[in-house]
Protein backbone atom coordinates (compact mmCIF):
# COMPACT_ATOMS: atom_id res chain seq x y z
CA UNK A 1 0.00 0.00 0.00
CA UNK A 2 2.52 2.51 1.06
CA UNK A 3 4.62 1.30 -2.66
CA UNK A 4 1.31 2.21 -4.22
CA UNK A 5 1.12 5.59 -2.29
CA UNK A 6 4.50 6.44 -3.42
CA UNK A 7 4.22 5.75 -6.88
CA UNK A 8 1.20 8.02 -7.25
CA UNK A 9 3.42 11.05 -5.66
CA UNK A 10 5.94 10.32 -8.29
CA UNK A 11 3.53 10.58 -11.27
CA UNK A 12 1.81 13.82 -9.45
CA UNK A 13 4.92 15.22 -9.19
CA UNK A 14 6.90 14.55 -12.56
CA UNK A 15 4.11 14.45 -15.09
CA UNK A 16 2.78 17.81 -14.72
CA UNK A 17 6.43 19.48 -14.61
CA UNK A 18 7.25 16.99 -17.83
CA UNK A 19 4.15 18.21 -19.54
CA UNK A 20 5.26 22.07 -18.71
CA UNK A 21 8.21 21.61 -20.76
CA UNK A 22 8.05 23.33 -24.04
CA UNK A 23 10.10 23.18 -27.60
CA UNK A 24 13.45 25.37 -28.27
CA UNK A 25 12.10 28.35 -29.77
CA UNK A 26 13.13 28.19 -33.39
CA UNK A 27 16.18 30.91 -34.50
CA UNK A 28 15.05 33.59 -36.35
CA UNK A 29 16.58 34.60 -39.18
CA UNK A 30 16.37 38.00 -40.86
CA UNK A 31 17.13 38.08 -44.50
CA UNK A 32 16.70 41.17 -46.99
CA UNK A 33 16.94 41.43 -51.01
CA UNK A 34 20.53 41.88 -51.88
CA UNK A 35 21.33 39.54 -54.53
CA UNK A 36 23.61 37.49 -54.73
CA UNK A 37 23.69 37.11 -50.77
CA UNK A 38 19.80 37.05 -50.51
CA UNK A 39 17.00 37.02 -52.69
CA UNK A 40 13.52 36.66 -51.89
CA UNK A 41 11.72 34.22 -54.68
CA UNK A 42 8.49 34.28 -55.84
CA UNK A 43 6.66 31.92 -53.72
CA UNK A 44 8.38 33.08 -50.65
CA UNK A 45 10.92 31.63 -49.91
CA UNK A 46 14.48 32.69 -49.79
CA UNK A 47 17.63 31.93 -51.96
CA UNK A 48 21.38 33.25 -52.59
CA UNK A 49 25.00 32.50 -50.89
CA UNK A 50 24.49 33.67 -47.86
CA UNK A 51 21.17 32.07 -47.60
CA UNK A 52 22.48 28.52 -48.70
CA UNK A 53 25.69 29.39 -46.12
CA UNK A 54 23.31 29.20 -43.47
CA UNK A 55 21.34 26.50 -44.24
CA UNK A 56 24.83 23.93 -44.38
CA UNK A 57 25.42 25.80 -40.55
CA UNK A 58 22.09 25.39 -39.67
CA UNK A 59 22.28 21.51 -40.54
CA UNK A 60 25.33 21.02 -39.17
CA UNK A 61 25.06 22.75 -35.59
CA UNK A 62 21.17 21.27 -35.76
CA UNK A 63 19.32 24.71 -35.43
CA UNK A 64 15.43 25.16 -36.04
CA UNK A 65 15.01 28.23 -37.77
CA UNK A 66 12.89 29.80 -39.70
CA UNK A 67 13.63 33.61 -42.28
CA UNK A 68 11.59 36.38 -41.80
CA UNK A 69 11.81 39.63 -44.17
CA UNK A 70 13.11 43.00 -42.68
CA UNK A 71 13.41 46.30 -44.15
CA UNK A 72 16.29 46.67 -46.41
CA UNK A 73 16.66 50.21 -45.35
CA UNK A 74 17.92 49.67 -42.22
CA UNK A 75 17.90 45.66 -41.69
CA UNK A 76 20.88 46.08 -38.61
CA UNK A 77 17.83 47.37 -36.27
CA UNK A 78 15.85 44.37 -36.23
CA UNK A 79 18.80 42.96 -35.05
CA UNK A 80 20.12 45.36 -32.91
CA UNK A 81 16.94 45.33 -30.93
CA UNK A 82 16.90 41.50 -30.79
CA UNK A 83 13.95 40.99 -32.83
CA UNK A 84 16.09 38.22 -34.80
CA UNK A 85 19.58 36.30 -34.02
CA UNK A 86 20.78 36.30 -37.71
CA UNK A 87 20.82 38.47 -40.37
CA UNK A 88 21.42 37.61 -44.17
CA UNK A 89 22.61 39.51 -46.81
CA UNK A 90 25.02 41.89 -48.23
CA UNK A 91 26.84 43.13 -45.13
CA UNK A 92 30.40 43.97 -44.52
CA UNK A 93 31.80 44.21 -40.71
CA UNK A 94 32.07 48.39 -40.22
CA UNK A 95 33.20 50.20 -36.61
CA UNK A 96 29.44 51.58 -36.36
CA UNK A 97 27.90 48.63 -36.61
CA UNK A 98 30.42 46.54 -34.59
CA UNK A 99 28.93 48.61 -31.53
CA UNK A 100 25.58 47.73 -31.88
CA UNK A 101 25.67 43.85 -33.08
CA UNK A 102 28.44 41.24 -33.31
CA UNK A 103 30.05 39.33 -36.39
CA UNK A 104 31.07 35.72 -38.01
CA UNK A 105 34.05 35.17 -39.28
CA UNK A 106 34.33 36.57 -42.92
CA UNK A 107 33.06 33.85 -45.03
CA UNK A 108 33.85 36.11 -48.76
CA UNK A 109 36.42 38.38 -49.27
CA UNK A 110 36.19 40.73 -52.44
CA UNK A 111 37.83 43.73 -53.33
CA UNK A 112 36.11 46.45 -54.67
CA UNK A 113 35.68 46.76 -58.49
CA UNK A 114 33.97 49.32 -61.46
CA UNK A 115 32.16 47.92 -64.22
CA UNK A 116 32.33 50.09 -67.74
CA UNK A 117 31.08 49.78 -70.98
CA UNK A 118 33.49 48.17 -73.50
CA UNK A 119 34.22 50.73 -75.82
CA UNK A 120 35.23 50.34 -79.34
CA UNK A 121 38.79 52.33 -81.22
CA UNK A 122 36.49 55.21 -82.29
CA UNK A 123 35.17 56.40 -79.04
CA UNK A 124 38.51 56.23 -77.52
CA UNK A 125 39.78 58.34 -80.28
CA UNK A 126 36.93 60.88 -79.94
CA UNK A 127 37.49 61.36 -76.08
CA UNK A 128 41.23 62.20 -77.58
CA UNK A 129 40.47 63.88 -79.86
CA UNK A 130 38.13 66.01 -77.80
CA UNK A 131 41.07 66.82 -75.48
CA UNK A 132 43.06 68.74 -78.80
CA UNK A 133 41.65 72.06 -77.96
CA UNK A 134 42.40 72.24 -74.34
CA UNK A 135 45.64 72.16 -74.59
CA UNK A 136 46.41 74.70 -77.46
CA UNK A 137 46.33 72.33 -80.54
CA UNK A 138 43.78 74.53 -82.68
CA UNK A 139 46.36 77.84 -82.08
CA UNK A 140 49.07 76.29 -83.22
CA UNK A 141 47.50 75.10 -86.15
CA UNK A 142 46.39 78.55 -86.71
CA UNK A 143 49.48 79.95 -86.28
CA UNK A 144 50.97 77.48 -89.02
CA UNK A 145 48.37 78.32 -91.54
CA UNK A 146 48.98 81.95 -91.01
CA UNK A 147 52.58 81.87 -91.49
CA UNK A 148 52.29 79.65 -94.66
CA UNK A 149 50.01 82.09 -96.00
CA UNK A 150 51.94 84.91 -94.91
CA UNK A 151 55.41 83.34 -96.06
CA UNK A 152 53.64 82.43 -99.29
CA UNK A 153 52.71 86.20 -100.48
CA UNK A 154 56.10 87.93 -98.95
CA UNK A 155 58.14 85.15 -101.14
CA UNK A 156 55.65 85.59 -104.09
CA UNK A 157 56.27 89.50 -104.14
CA UNK A 158 59.95 89.13 -103.64
CA UNK A 159 60.80 86.69 -106.55
CA UNK A 160 58.09 88.12 -108.72
CA UNK A 161 59.72 91.81 -108.11
CA UNK A 162 63.43 90.27 -108.80
CA UNK A 163 62.24 87.98 -111.67
CA UNK A 164 62.35 84.35 -110.24
CA UNK A 165 60.76 81.43 -112.53
CA UNK A 166 59.51 79.54 -110.20
CA UNK A 167 57.20 81.82 -108.66
CA UNK A 168 56.64 85.12 -110.86
CA UNK A 169 53.15 84.82 -113.08
CA UNK A 170 49.84 85.66 -112.20
CA UNK A 171 49.34 86.29 -108.56
CA UNK A 172 46.99 83.33 -107.68
CA UNK A 173 49.48 80.64 -109.34
CA UNK A 174 52.84 82.61 -108.21
CA UNK A 175 51.25 82.75 -104.89
CA UNK A 176 50.36 78.70 -104.77
CA UNK A 177 53.68 77.90 -105.86
CA UNK A 178 54.98 79.64 -102.99
CA UNK A 179 52.21 77.93 -100.73
CA UNK A 180 53.53 74.90 -101.79
CA UNK A 181 57.13 75.36 -101.35
CA UNK A 182 56.49 76.73 -97.65
CA UNK A 183 54.69 73.42 -97.23
CA UNK A 184 56.96 71.22 -98.18
CA UNK A 185 59.89 73.05 -96.37
CA UNK A 186 57.95 73.60 -93.09
CA UNK A 187 57.45 69.63 -93.24
CA UNK A 188 61.68 69.15 -93.90
CA UNK A 189 60.14 67.04 -97.49
CA UNK A 190 62.29 69.54 -99.96
CA UNK A 191 61.21 68.55 -103.25
CA UNK A 192 63.73 70.78 -104.73
CA UNK A 193 60.97 71.06 -107.58
CA UNK A 194 60.19 75.22 -106.52
CA UNK A 195 63.29 77.15 -104.74
CA UNK A 196 63.95 81.01 -104.70
CA UNK A 197 66.21 82.31 -107.00
CA UNK A 198 67.14 85.94 -105.68
CA UNK A 199 69.18 86.46 -102.68
CA UNK A 200 66.23 88.00 -100.84
CA UNK A 201 63.93 85.36 -101.66
CA UNK A 202 66.55 82.84 -100.40
CA UNK A 203 67.24 84.84 -97.08
CA UNK A 204 63.64 84.75 -96.38
CA UNK A 205 63.03 81.18 -97.23
CA UNK A 206 66.17 80.41 -94.81
CA UNK A 207 64.27 82.51 -91.73
CA UNK A 208 61.11 79.97 -92.87
CA UNK A 209 62.78 77.08 -92.21
CA UNK A 210 63.86 77.82 -88.58
CA UNK A 211 60.09 79.57 -87.76
CA UNK A 212 58.53 75.85 -89.82
CA UNK A 213 60.69 73.88 -87.36
CA UNK A 214 59.21 75.61 -84.17
CA UNK A 215 55.79 75.29 -85.55
CA UNK A 216 55.86 71.42 -86.59
CA UNK A 217 57.63 71.11 -82.99
CA UNK A 218 54.63 72.64 -81.00
CA UNK A 219 52.20 71.00 -83.31
CA UNK A 220 54.24 67.84 -82.12
CA UNK A 221 54.27 68.50 -78.57
CA UNK A 222 50.41 69.44 -78.30
CA UNK A 223 49.69 66.22 -79.84
CA UNK A 224 52.08 64.50 -77.48
CA UNK A 225 51.16 66.34 -74.17
CA UNK A 226 47.25 65.50 -74.76
CA UNK A 227 48.04 62.10 -75.29
CA UNK A 228 49.66 61.23 -72.08
CA UNK A 229 46.80 63.01 -70.11
CA UNK A 230 44.36 60.92 -72.33
CA UNK A 231 46.17 58.12 -71.15
CA UNK A 232 46.82 58.99 -67.48
CA UNK A 233 42.71 59.85 -66.92
CA UNK A 234 41.83 57.27 -69.11
CA UNK A 235 43.39 54.23 -67.13
CA UNK A 236 42.22 53.11 -63.78
CA UNK A 237 44.20 51.31 -61.65
CA UNK A 238 43.13 52.33 -58.41
CA UNK A 239 39.94 53.91 -56.58
CA UNK A 240 41.70 57.81 -56.91
CA UNK A 241 41.53 57.32 -61.12
CA UNK A 242 37.79 57.19 -60.39
CA UNK A 243 37.79 60.65 -60.40
CA UNK A 244 38.20 61.52 -63.88
CA UNK A 245 34.92 59.52 -64.19
CA UNK A 246 31.13 59.93 -64.06
CA UNK A 247 29.69 57.31 -61.35
CA UNK A 248 27.28 55.56 -59.83
CA UNK A 249 26.91 53.40 -56.48
CA UNK A 250 23.95 51.57 -54.69
CA UNK A 251 22.97 53.68 -52.13
CA UNK A 252 24.30 52.56 -48.63
CA UNK A 253 26.47 50.03 -49.64
CA UNK A 254 30.06 49.15 -48.87
CA UNK A 255 31.34 50.83 -52.16
CA UNK A 256 29.34 54.42 -51.78
CA UNK A 257 31.31 54.36 -48.08
CA UNK A 258 34.35 54.03 -49.45
CA UNK A 259 33.68 56.77 -52.44
CA UNK A 260 32.64 58.81 -50.06
CA UNK A 261 35.73 58.67 -47.75
CA UNK A 262 37.92 59.43 -51.27
CA UNK A 263 35.57 62.75 -51.30
CA UNK A 264 33.88 61.80 -54.60
CA UNK A 265 29.98 61.89 -55.09
CA UNK A 266 28.73 59.43 -57.08
CA UNK A 267 25.17 59.13 -58.59
CA UNK A 268 23.37 56.77 -56.43
CA UNK A 269 21.27 53.86 -57.22
CA UNK A 270 18.16 51.33 -55.87
CA UNK A 271 19.66 48.25 -56.94
CA UNK A 272 23.05 47.26 -58.53
CA UNK A 273 20.93 46.22 -61.73
CA UNK A 274 19.94 49.84 -61.99
CA UNK A 275 23.77 50.99 -62.18
CA UNK A 276 24.55 48.78 -64.90
CA UNK A 277 21.67 49.77 -66.85
CA UNK A 278 23.14 53.48 -66.53
CA UNK A 279 26.25 52.07 -67.30
CA UNK A 280 25.31 50.53 -70.77
CA UNK A 281 23.05 53.40 -71.97
CA UNK A 282 26.40 55.62 -71.41
CA UNK A 283 24.15 58.20 -68.51
CA UNK A 284 27.23 57.26 -66.08
CA UNK A 285 30.84 56.07 -67.22
CA UNK A 286 31.20 53.22 -64.35
CA UNK A 287 29.36 51.70 -61.81
CA UNK A 288 31.15 50.73 -58.57
CA UNK A 289 30.50 47.73 -56.36
CA UNK A 290 32.32 44.48 -55.06
CA UNK A 291 33.21 42.63 -56.93
CA UNK A 292 30.66 39.32 -56.01
CA UNK A 293 28.05 41.73 -56.63
CA UNK A 294 29.15 42.79 -60.31
CA UNK A 295 30.20 39.20 -60.83
CA UNK A 296 27.26 37.99 -59.86
CA UNK A 297 24.59 40.61 -62.07
CA UNK A 298 26.76 40.28 -65.70
CA UNK A 299 27.17 36.55 -65.21
CA UNK A 300 23.31 36.53 -64.98
CA UNK A 301 22.46 39.47 -67.07
CA UNK A 302 24.87 37.81 -69.91
CA UNK A 303 26.45 41.59 -70.44
CA UNK A 304 29.51 41.05 -72.55
CA UNK A 305 30.04 44.35 -73.47
CA UNK A 306 30.58 45.28 -69.78
CA UNK A 307 34.24 45.14 -68.76
CA UNK A 308 35.40 45.17 -64.72
CA UNK A 309 38.44 46.85 -63.14
CA UNK A 310 38.91 45.44 -59.60
CA UNK A 311 41.05 47.32 -56.76
CA UNK A 312 42.66 45.20 -54.47
CA UNK A 313 43.68 48.54 -51.93
CA UNK A 314 39.46 48.27 -51.39
CA UNK A 315 38.24 44.39 -49.85
CA UNK A 316 34.87 43.65 -48.28
CA UNK A 317 34.64 41.29 -45.70
CA UNK A 318 31.47 39.68 -45.91
CA UNK A 319 30.29 38.21 -42.90
CA UNK A 320 26.70 37.09 -40.99
CA UNK A 321 25.50 39.90 -38.43
CA UNK A 322 24.56 37.90 -35.34
CA UNK A 323 22.25 39.38 -32.44
CA UNK A 324 24.88 41.20 -29.37
CA UNK A 325 25.11 38.18 -26.86
CA UNK A 326 24.10 35.16 -28.98
CA UNK A 327 24.98 32.21 -27.26
CA UNK A 328 25.19 30.25 -30.26
CA UNK A 329 28.22 32.50 -32.21
CA UNK A 330 30.38 30.65 -31.49
CA UNK A 331 28.94 27.43 -32.50
CA UNK A 332 28.39 29.51 -36.13
CA UNK A 333 31.70 30.40 -36.16
CA UNK A 334 33.22 27.01 -35.83
CA UNK A 335 30.48 25.46 -38.75
CA UNK A 336 31.38 28.58 -40.77
CA UNK A 337 35.12 27.70 -40.90
CA UNK A 338 34.74 24.36 -41.64
CA UNK A 339 32.44 25.21 -44.61
CA UNK A 340 34.24 28.17 -46.17
CA UNK A 341 37.44 25.81 -45.52
CA UNK A 342 36.04 22.67 -47.24
CA UNK A 343 36.54 21.56 -50.84
CA UNK A 344 33.15 22.65 -51.89
CA UNK A 345 32.60 26.04 -50.98
CA UNK A 346 34.55 27.46 -54.30
CA UNK A 347 31.84 25.23 -56.14
CA UNK A 348 29.09 26.82 -54.45
CA UNK A 349 30.63 30.56 -54.93
CA UNK A 350 30.81 30.03 -58.58
CA UNK A 351 27.39 28.05 -58.32
CA UNK A 352 25.65 31.63 -57.51
CA UNK A 353 27.81 34.11 -58.12
CA UNK A 354 29.19 32.55 -62.28
CA UNK A 355 32.50 32.18 -63.89
CA UNK A 356 34.94 34.34 -62.75
CA UNK A 357 34.93 38.13 -64.70
CA UNK A 358 38.09 39.17 -66.80
CA UNK A 359 39.31 41.97 -65.10
CA UNK A 360 41.66 43.39 -67.75
CA UNK A 361 41.15 47.25 -69.14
Amino acid sequence: MVRLFLIFLLLVTVVPVASGQTEEPKMRIGAYERAPFAMREPNGSWSGLAVDLWEQIAESCRFEYEIVAVDAANPIAALAEGKIDVLLGEFSASPEDERLVDFSQPFLSEPLAAAFRRTTLLPHWGSLLAGLPQHGFFLVVVMMAVGLVVFSICLWWVESRRGGQHFSGRPLEGIGSALWFAAVTMTTVGYGDKTPSSPMGRALAFAWMFCGILLVSALTATVASTVTIWRVTSQVESVDDLVHHQLGVQRDSFAAAVLRNEGLSPELFGTPSDGLTAVKDERIDAFVADRATLRFLINSRQLSDVRVVQFETATCQFALAVRPGNPDLESVNVALLEIVSGRNWPATVQRWLGPTLDSTF
